[in-house]
């Protein structure tokens, strides 16, 4: 009875459970909700009856390096449980972590064949696109409740349907929908696997164009810088003078797009001022934090986890970052957030990570893409405090090593 129960759920021959799960996991990346969580838990229990141990063990054996600095990435974030004063804080950040392990046991474990890149890369596009779809929507519904609904329109170009506003229905913070459609986008642009959706040119442009009008309101600035290189790099990989010519239009399509949205660019000229000065907040941010955290003296190991968010509010009060203080933000810059909470040894494994890419990779394809994405935006977000960070980082940290990878042929 066992034996007939086992063999009905095993996949070996017909992944359909598993694979179900994969692409339904991918597609909730760019939702909120907590969906991602519940089809992972499926994903996890689908994975059990694929393949054999034996099989996924010698995989593990391959990936061994990249899985080890994953883990030991964890550990890190586990001791600072022991040494924080707030060891709840610091545990719900060790909590928020732990797809640092899942996700790579599950990948890494499975033979490159699991993976489809067509479709991972196609159900993130539809996740993306109801999300978009969903948020629109939103958009539309409270212009027409309004008494005079083509005054209220135009407010679609500014703050008030864009940034936290735009993704409010979706619960999904705008700098990670952000990295998720840049991924999707440059795969949609260079990605050979999705060549015969770019010869249908109408639906290629049509989708690029709602991408880019999305990614704009979003307000996202690296997510626009990121996608910006994405473009430059195609138009340096593209050999035909016609598919360079796209690329040429795509920017100034762009550019106009995102010339009509008014608190993009008040974004952007909060960077720099007309002497050339920083006027960057967050960068102000950064220094007071170092400088509060220099006091401390704890180079090495870092305050703990649980006890950043003191730096943090100490270092606001004394630079008078009113908001920072009140709405308790974190450092907004992962290569900060690692340093304060876990010390040089955490930054440094952290960079090890980022190193350990590269060599895996060898930044073929897309993987420069990604590489690009997490060194921008370890700049401007604490994205690895974040369970929809982790987990977007996580999983295609590992798919790219997995695909990629000499030795998992």
């Amino acid at each position: 009875m066992k034996k007939g129960i086992y063999n009905f759920f095993r996949i070996e021959g017909n992944r359909s459970y598993f694979e179900l799960f994969l692409y339904l996991f991918v597609a909730s990346l760019p939702m909120g909700y907590s969906l991602d969580g519940i089809f992972l838990a499926g994903l996890v229990l689908s994975w059990c009856f694929v393949s054999t141990w034996e099989r996924k063990i010698q995989n593990l054996k391959n990936n061994k390096l990249s899985l080890g600095l994953l883990f030991v990435m964890f550990v890190i974030f586990l001791a600072g449980i022991l040494y924080s004063e707030q060891p709840k804080v610091a545990l719900g950040r060790v909590e928020r972590s732990l797809t640092l392990i899942v996700l790579p046991l599950l990948v890494f474990s499975l033979d490159k064949a699991f993976f489809n890149f067509k479709r991972i890369y196609l159900s993130l596009g539809l996740g993306l696109c109801i999300t978009m779809l969903v948020s629109w929507a939103f958009i539309f519904i409270d212009i027409l409740s309004k008494p005079w609904p083509l005054r209220q329109a135009k407010y679609f170009f500014e703050w008030i349907y864009t940034h936290d506003n735009l993704l409010r229905p979706m619960d999904i913070h705008p700098g990670y929908f952000a990295f998720s459609l840049v991924i999707f986008a440059a795969g949609l642009i260079g990605l050979n696997e999705l060549h015969g959706l770019r010869k249908r040119k109408g639906l290629y442009f049509l989708i690029l164009f709602l991408l880019v009008l999305f990614l704009i309101e979003t307000s996202s600035r690296f997510g626009f810088i990121a996608f910006f290189l994405v473009i430059i790099i195609n138009i340096f990989r593209k050999k035909s003078k016609k598919a360079i010519w796209s690329m040429l239009f795509l920017i100034t399509i762009t550019f106009v797009i995102a010339s009509q949205f008014n608190y993009l660019k008040t974004k952007f000229n909060k960077v720099i001022d007309e002497n050339g000065s920083i006027k960057f907040e967050r960068f102000h941010r950064w220094k007071s934090i170092l400088d509060t955290f220099s006091e401390s003296n704890q180079w090495i190991f870092g305050v703990g986890n649980g006890d950043v968010y003191e730096v943090y509010q100490q270092a606001y009060q004394e630079g008078g970052f009113s908001l920072a203080l009140r709405d308790n933000y974190n450092a907004h810059n992962q290569y900060l957030e690692l340093l304060i909470g876990c010390g040089v040894i955490g930054l440094f494994i952290y960079i090890t990570i980022i190193v350990n890419f590269i060599k895996e990779t060898r930044l073929k394809n897309q993987a420069l893409i990604f590489f690009l994405l997490v060194i921008l935006f370890s700049l401007s977000e604490s994205f690895l405090v974040r369970s929809k960070g982790v987990l977007i980082f996580a999983f295609f940290y590992v798919m790219f090593i997995s695909k990629l990878n000499q030795n998992n042929d």
